[in-house]
């Protein structure tokens, strides 16, 4: 008996010692550990790489510190992770207050907008060619953009072939043979002379040492080897009195001036949207309420490597009179797509070298803005498409000239 007392009480010491041991690592469990206490510091909201131990201002900008708790727990955020978004270029992300708007869906204008100016419709230019080998006696016509007249002499030319064909015309005349003498008189005509100046020859018995040479064109003067002609200035003509000429040479190039062209310049961007036959008005920047309709007559079927405009033709049949070649005029161009997308103002992207960017509102933070690189399309008077990059609900800077210097983006 006294035997089992020993053993129970045995078993009693045992288990009391284990409740006693539970209890200690409870209490051990619940107080802080040294090394999870929280460290303090301070620090500047516009500059945390600051770390100061105690108060004060901050040493760069001057501005109150304030005081942080950082520690080790996981659900605690630091100051440097809430402010990370301050230490990034100003190429990426901007504080302040902007304008934003919200981009919506929907169909594009339909307008695309384009400058450019009048100039001779350059399918009208003649060429007037020496049909002998002579020396330019006598030049009547010498500048370009000269007034020239149907009929007008051009110049005067001295030719040995044509002194031979004229002595053997006279030659023929005396020998009185009809069929010689107008096959003769066929070859002088072809060989550039005027009927009145045959007929001289003959009645005279002398040949013209001289022949003039008429324009067979109404029109303006311009360059044979230069097409492009200016027209704030007279030039000279590239031939010259003295000057010898070959057979078949062009001397003169005469522009007809009853027809022109505008010339309008469109971004390669917008080209995809515009077709042959796009109505288009026009006005000039002198009277913009004047406006004078045409459409897309002619588009080149190709463009110049990095070439960023492209030029397209209207032909035009009447202009008011104070539209002189040269004068500068917008182009509006009615476009038939029916594509779909988001549009935003022209002033909404920074158009930096080969690329484009708009700012974002950060979602989290109503200060804060992130550039946010975007593919534009069609391009209108006062909008512009955005293809990829933003999506709908998000807020858009309205001026992205406010938000930095654009020079810092460009590669």
């Amino acid at each position: 008996m006294m035997k089992l007392i020993k053993n129970r009480n045995l078993v009693y010491l045992l288990l009391m010692m284990a409740f006693i041991g539970l209890l200690m690592a409870g209490c051990q469990a619940n107080q802080p550990k040294a090394h999870s206490q929280a460290k303090v510091y301070y620090t500047c909201s516009m500059h945390p790489q600051v770390h100061e131990d105690k108060p004060g201002n901050c040493p760069i900008c001057g501005m109150k510190l304030i005081k942080v708790e950082e520690t080790n727990q996981k659900d605690t955020v630091s100051l440097d992770t809430a402010l990370s978004y301050l230490t990034q270029p100003v190429t990426k992300t901007v504080t302040g207050s902007f304008k934003t708007f919200i981009p919506v869906k929907g169909n594009a204008k339909d307008t695309i907008t384009a400058d450019g100016m009048i100039n001779f419709d350059e399918r009208d230019i003649n060429g007037v060619a020496s049909r002998v080998t002579g020396r330019i006696d006598k030049l009547y016509v010498k500048y370009s953009g000269q007034s020239i007249a149907k009929g007008q002499p051009l110049m005067e030319i001295y030719s040995p072939e044509l002194l031979s064909v004229q002595r053997e015309l006279l030659q023929t005349v005396k020998d009185n043979d009809p069929t010689l003498i107008k096959a003769l008189k066929v070859k002088l005509r072809n060989l550039g002379m005027h009927q009145n100046e045959i007929q001289k020859v003959t009645e005279s018995r002398k040949p013209l040492s001289q022949i003039t040479i008429f324009s067979p064109y109404q029109g303006v003067a311009r360059p044979v080897s230069d097409p492009a002609m200016d027209n704030s200035t007279p030039e000279l003509l590239d031939i010259r009195k003295g000057m010898y000429v070959d057979a078949g040479q062009s001397i003169f190039s005469i522009q007809d001036i009853t027809r022109r062209w505008a010339l309008l310049h469109v971004f390669a961007s917008d080209m995809a949207f515009i077709q042959k036959g796009d109505p288009v008005a026009l006005n000039s920047e002198a009277s913009p309420d004047q406006i004078i309709s045409g459409q897309v007559d002619f588009i080149p079927p190709y463009r110049m490597e990095n070439e960023k405009t492209t030029t397209i033709r209207v032909y035009l049949k009447n202009l008011p009179a104070n539209w002189k070649i040269g004068t500068l005029v917008r182009g509006r161009i009615v476009i038939g797509h029916e594509d779909r997308g988001l549009y935003v103002p022209l002033s909404a992207v920074n158009r930096l070298g080969m690329r484009s960017v708009v700012w974002v509102k950060d979602r989290n933070s109503n200060d804060v803005f992130h550039a946010r690189p975007v593919q534009t399309g069609i391009r209108t008077e006062d909008s512009i498409q955005i293809i990829s990059g933003i999506k709908t609900g998000d807020q858009i800077v309205e001026n992205a000239a406010y938000m930095v210097d654009s020079d810092s983006f460009i590669q």
